[in-house]
């Protein structure tokens, strides 16, 4: 894994060169939640149901079957701003044909025994078909991690041109 520390940023705005990805992966979100947005009506009846209706939408991208929470494929683009980012982790598994529940199950034991928040991803031994890890540090800085030097490179571009700042967490693949 290769990763980059990056200000606390929208995920759908530090994975944009990279989108597609991270919307095709399976994305095991353990104990975390999302915010969604609140309604832009003020009126408490159109509010409350705007917040069911999203309610319902969310659920038709999220698995809980297994007692741990995944986004699946499509959730990314559509969740993921508004995914916890206090003391959070995601991993993105690029198993677009079937739920990789073994990989899954394998991420639950591994993140129950407590998160390695600052230690290099690369020496975790993740499962191969673990392509991203998010990490956010007490809301205050992203580690972004890519297995595919492509991605971590398209990436690192595409902060570039935002001017973004960032720097590289690992120097070369685990």
């Amino acid at each position: 894994m290769i990763g980059i520390t990056v200000e606390p940023i929208p995920m759908c705005k530090l994975f944009a060169p990279i989108i597609d990805a991270a919307d095709a992966c399976w994305w095991f979100l353990g104990g975390y939640g999302i915010q969604l947005p609140p309604a832009p009506d003020a009126d408490p009846n159109a509010a409350l149901k705007h917040m069911e209706s999203q309610s319902r939408e969310y659920v038709n991208w999220l698995n809980d079957d297994f007692g741990y929470r995944v986004g699946m494929p499509g959730w990314f683009s559509r969740y993921a701003n508004y995914a916890d980012t206090n003391w959070a982790i995601y991993f993105g598994c690029d198993n677009a044909t079937e739920m990789p529940r073994l990989t899954l199950d394998w991420l639950d034991k591994f993140t129950s025994n407590g998160t390695d928040w600052f230690g290099d991803v690369a020496g975790w031994e993740l499962p191969t078909d673990v392509a991203f890890v998010c990490r956010n540090i007490d809301d205050a800085l992203w580690h972004m991690f890519t297995r595919d030097a492509q991605d971590h490179t398209a990436v690192k571009k595409h902060l570039d041109s935002q001017s973004i700042d960032f720097q590289t967490f690992v120097e070369s693949a685990g």
